[in-house]
């Protein structure tokens, strides 16, 4: 009865969100923040990789030169065309460098030195340095409890083989007492704010998980890394799928290209925007504790937009995202300026610790248990995957009602397990209308009658009747949303 009452969750929560879903995007709408876009974007895409086979033959050799911290493949924006990036230390003599290699162009920028990028005294507002009341947004101050430092919440995500959901962040920023990188024990606590930010200073806040697991760089002679990163236990009464001033982050990660704008947010600097200058990126990080200096290669530079600083101590775990909303990495090391960050790409921090951003691989599939019992199963799945992939994950709008799905999950479970004819209502409810979400996935647009609405309305309130004060506040809203014909037009649902 468990797993039936559990598998069917989803379907209800699919069937309410589409109400309130947005029609597709148009392909400008699609590509926010890109330099370069569809055929010209796929053309650089190319080139990159074609570049970075290049680097890998001559790397070695230019970063032995003294003063050199960096190497990637970065981008000319006057003659949008793709160049070698090589970061030398400002403070050292600068290194008889090429203009060119493999005839590829060749630009040179003074930087400080890469540093992990945790740890700072109390910052001005709007740093998201402040006490916030659980269940705690990603974007915050948060650290494991070994050490008096400050780290950020970084995004949530799913390990599949467990069924655990978990925060990231760096694995520097979950250190032992002596502040040696990803030292910290499993099942060792976390807490938001950062011991630094603390009141008083140094003691220990909200417990909001427990360390997961570790992905630990190595500073080992001739080791490289792709990632610095840790996964945190922590539950949706701990810590939410939002990130703090950007919002629900896509279920589907994204990928970095050159000239894109970029976005973070972050425990001192608060959210920021820079631009990707280069990916294939190869970082020389020192100050790793109990360690020394770190190599790190494929990883994604930024520069922030504008005088003022992209990412500063403290701002170590932050998400890096795209701006339609896609995870593209994880930050951890920059200069103590702040004028760049490296970030490890999503997907090797998703392979290093299993993970996944797709959160209904850690809810037992509602959606297939229902399709079960319809006379096309296939068909019923495809048709309620595309009402989630092709149109909610589309929006902040339809992301928001995912993690409202999420954050309601146990409660629907109680409601449904103890009426058991309104989960039968729901299901026939929903097979009736599976013509009608098919429609609105293939076309961006559907409608319904008005006693559609109103048997819709009937099951919101049925719900509502037992519901917990939270979810009886969010099935009211979608209930004044649903007779909000003009709200229901602007997303492509219309009433007959």
């Amino acid at each position: 009865m468990r797993n039936t009452a559990l598998s069917r969750i989803r379907t209800i929560a699919f069937f309410l969100f589409i109400l309130f879903a947005v029609p597709f995007l148009s392909a400008a709408e699609a590509q926010k923040g890109q330099f370069f876009r569809g055929a010209e974007r796929a053309h650089i895409v190319e080139e990159t990789e074609r570049l970075a086979a290049i680097q890998k033959l001559h790397e070695k050799d230019v970063l032995s030169l003294p003063g050199v911290i960096g190497m990637g493949v970065g981008l000319d924006a006057e003659r949008r065309s793709l160049v070698f990036l090589i970061v030398v230390d400002v403070e050292a003599e600068m290194p008889e460098l090429p203009k060119k290699i493999e005839g590829v162009a060749v630009k040179v920028e003074r930087r400080p030195q890469d540093i992990p990028l945790d740890g700072v005294p109390a910052c001005a507002q709007p740093c998201h340095a402040n006490q916030l009341a659980l269940p705690v947004e990603m974007g915050n101050s948060g650290f494991t409890n070994t050490r008096c430092s400050a780290c950020t919440l970084g995004f949530k995500a799913c390990k599949p083989d467990t069924k655990e959901v978990v925060y990231v962040t760096n694995a520097h920023c979950s250190t032992d007492v002596a502040g040696c990188v990803g030292g910290a024990a499993v099942g060792t606590g976390t807490v938001h704010v950062s011991p630094m930010d603390a009141v008083p200073q140094c003691t220990l806040a909200s417990t909001i998980g427990q360390v997961n697991q570790h992905a630990t760089p190595s500073c080992a002679l001739g080791a490289t890394n792709t990632v610095d990163a840790t996964s945190v236990t922590s539950s949706a009464g701990q810590t939410q799928l939002s990130i703090r001033d950007i919002g629900v982050p896509s279920a589907f990660p994204g990928t970095a290209v050159v000239g894109d704008t970029v976005q973070k947010s972050g425990r001192t600097t608060g959210y920021t925007q820079g631009t990707v200058v280069s990916t294939n990126f190869t970082a020389v990080v020192s100050g790793y504790g109990c360690c020394g200096t770190a190599t790190f290669v494929q990883q994604i530079r930024v520069d922030a937009n504008g005088p003022d600083p992209f990412i500063l101590g403290g701002d170590s775990g932050s998400a890096l995202l795209n701006m339609d909303g896609e995870i593209v990495g994880l930050l951890f090391s920059g200069p103590s300026s702040g004028s760049s960050g490296n970030a490890n790409p999503i997907a090797s921090v998703l392979s290093a610790l299993n993970l996944t951003l797709d959160h209904t691989q850690c809810i037992e599939c509602a959606a297939t248990t229902a399709a079960e019992e319809t006379p096309d199963p296939e068909g019923t799945l495809d048709v309620l995957y595309g009402v989630r992939d092709r149109i909610l994950d589309k929006s902040e709008r339809g992301r928001e009602y995912i993690a409202l799905f999420y954050e309601h999950s146990e409660s629907v479970v109680r409601i449904m397990k103890n009426r058991p004819m309104l989960l039968g209502e729901t299901v026939m409810l929903l097979m009736e209308h599976t013509p009608t979400l098919a429609e609105l996935v293939s076309q961006g647009t559907t409608s319904f009658t008005r006693e559609e609405i109103e048997e819709i309305s009937w099951l919101l309130r049925a719900y509502q009747k037992t519901a917990e004060q939270e979810l009886d506040q969010a099935l009211e809203q979608l209930d004044r949303d649903l007779r909000n014909e003009q709200l229901l037009g602007e997303f492509g649902v219309y009433i007959e």
